[in-house]
């Protein structure tokens, strides 16, 4: 007998065909039809050649081969930057399409359908906190542009206004129109380490994902981010492979190109998605300069899962006012030339 709350199968459980699951609990449960689109192998996140299965559909055969996520080689010349992005978002497409049928996606959708009801009464839940430190008041319409584009709807913007160059007036202004949006304030002697620590305890979401005020977030950025974070069951994803842009030159470089989905020991700061459920007692080093890395250090150290997503839906600016100084020379070390910036909405996709 199923405990409450516990989920029966009524199906081939392939996802070839409609699955029904039976809740055996509150009121509120029922049965849950699922879309009969493929499921993806739950191996697939690392990137493996899917399983030989003999006589799989032709459908469960492509979800998995669109999986492992296979990229075209990398282009030789600025010409080939074209095709060559055209068809890694091709790529990129399938594999988000795939993934939003991998089997963790799938148990999270039956939890999501038998606890429908009540989620609807917890009208402030949300599945995902954007936490952005920000010292620039000028930077504030930026970083509500890029909370206001996501596609992901269930998410909340934390703002932590960092030294004394806002005022509360200005501050409200610029969050009063946006939904699930508040400001809190850090003095501006504390390191950007304490500042990300005080934000994370302001959130309400189990997931909290670091935008950087002088960044591009595309309208797809949180919701590729989550499927990551929760395919992955990692304790931080983020991107490892991502576009950068350098202002002074206009160029677009791809750096640490190939190091997408899949473990790491390196990611871009202003791309963190952090589970706090796996956090313990792991914190944010109280620095300015390599507060992220020290984070993800600590949670290695700890034998949590680091992961790398996608390299698609950001770009990270790189001009003469970043925390984080680096010259060209040192950006474009493993990096591979995309071409001029007006090509940035190829990687917005």
């Amino acid at each position: 007998m199923l405990g409450p709350g516990a989920l029966a199968l009524d199906g081939d459980g392939t996802g070839h065909t409609p699955a029904t699951y039976r809740a055996d609990g509150p009121p509120s449960a029922g049965v849950v039809v699922l879309d009969p689109a493929a499921f993806v192998a739950a191996d697939a996140v690392f990137r493996r050649r899917p399983r030989r299965i003999d006589g799989a559909p032709a459908d469960i055969v492509a979800a998995n081969e669109a999986a492992r996520r296979t990229m075209p080689e990398l282009p030789g010349s600025d010409d080939a930057a074209v095709t060559w992005l055209s068809d890694a978002a091709a790529a990129h497409r399938r594999y988000r399409d795939a993934y939003g049928r991998h089997s963790a996606m799938v148990v999270a959708e039956i939890v999501e359908a038998t606890q429908g009801a009540a989620r609807a009464r917890r009208r402030d839940s949300v599945d995902v906190s954007v936490l952005c430190v920000t010292n620039r008041p000028h930077r504030l319409v930026d970083v509500v542009a890029a909370y206001e584009r996501q596609s992901f709807a269930a998410r909340e913007l934390v703002i932590v206004a960092h030294g004394g160059g806002f005022d509360d007036d200005r501050l409200n202004e610029a969050l009063t129109a946006v939904p699930n949006a508040r400001w809190v304030r850090a003095p501006g002697q504390w390191s950007l380490g304490a500042c990300l620590n005080h934000g994370l305890d302001q959130c309400r979401a189990r997931r909290v994902a670091k935008f950087d005020d002088d960044d591009l977030y595309g309208k797809h950025y949180l919701a590729d981010a989550m499927l990551s974070s929760v395919v992955s069951g990692a304790a931080v994803v983020g991107k490892r492979s991502y576009v950068a842009h350098l202002t002074a030159t206009d160029r677009l470089i791809l750096r640490f190109p190939g190091e997408e989905c899949r473990p790491s020991a390196n990611l871009a700061g202003g791309t963190l998605v952090i589970d706090r459920d796996q956090l313990g007692g792991v914190r944010f080093p109280d620095l300015t300069v390599g507060e992220d890395q020290g984070l993800i250090r600590s949670l290695r150290r700890a034998g949590r899962w680091v992961y790398a997503g996608d390299m698609f839906n950001y770009v990270q600016r790189r001009g003469d006012d970043n925390t984080w100084p680096a010259d060209e020379q040192q950006l474009r070390r493993r990096a591979v030339d995309l071409g001029a910036g007006d090509r940035i909405d190829g990687v917005l996709i």
